[in-house]
């Protein structure tokens, strides 16, 4: 989800509706009409992703136990957010994950590959997807929830992807967010499969 970003903003669509992670620069995520609670206009605090010492040239190093602190600290539930018709926004899409399970089988390529690299650095851990969301310039459009909150900050995974377009007469950011629940390694991997749409 995450990509070569210099700077956090709390825009991503989680912040809505699963907690807030790296987005496009400048993304931002608007509340629906007469939605006032639990909606930070607050960008994040950047510490998390300043380098821990001078790197002329080199990567910006990043503080993931902030990030995963601030994250879950931004969370707010889609379902119950949605829980009133006048908060939801027109024509979002909001779903169950019992009966439009996750499959990280459908994910994007580069995010399937920051899996493999996450199960090649922790072997023999198991997670299971359970949380998602899409917004389309900063307006969430798409999400599975349920009642459930996010796991603690031991059990927590997220992977996120943004895409852009841009030119003088355009500009598109739509931004995949999921989470999973991770277990140790004597747990049974948990598998989901999420529906194929048509088309």
């Amino acid at each position: 989800m995450i990509g070569a970003v210099t700077r956090l903003t709390a825009r991503s669509p989680f912040e809505v509706g699963v907690g807030a992670l790296p987005t496009a620069r400048g993304s931002r995520i608007a509340p629906p009409s007469g939605a006032r609670t639990g909606y930070r206009r607050r960008p994040l605090e950047p510490t998390a992703c300043r380098p821990r010492a001078p790197q002329p040239g080199g990567p910006v190093s990043l503080d993931p136990v902030e990030l995963v602190r601030q994250f879950r600290q931004t969370y707010v539930n889609l379902r119950h957010l949605w829980s009133a018709p006048e908060r939801r926004p027109v024509g979002a899409r909001l779903r169950d994950p019992a009966r439009d399970p996750i499959d990280p089988a459908d994910f994007p390529p580069e995010l399937k590959r920051l899996l493999e690299q996450y199960r090649a650095e922790h072997p023999g851990a198991s997670f299971a997807f359970y949380k998602y969301a899409r917004s389309v310039n900063g307006q969430p459009v798409d999400a599975v929830e349920d009642d459930t909150g996010l796991p603690d900050e031991d059990h927590l995974l997220a992977v996120s992807q943004t895409v852009t377009l841009l030119a003088k007469t355009s500009a598109t950011v739509i931004t995949d967010l999921y989470v999973a629940r991770v277990g140790g390694s004597d747990e049974t991997t948990v598998r989901v499969r999420r529906k194929r749409r048509n088309g």
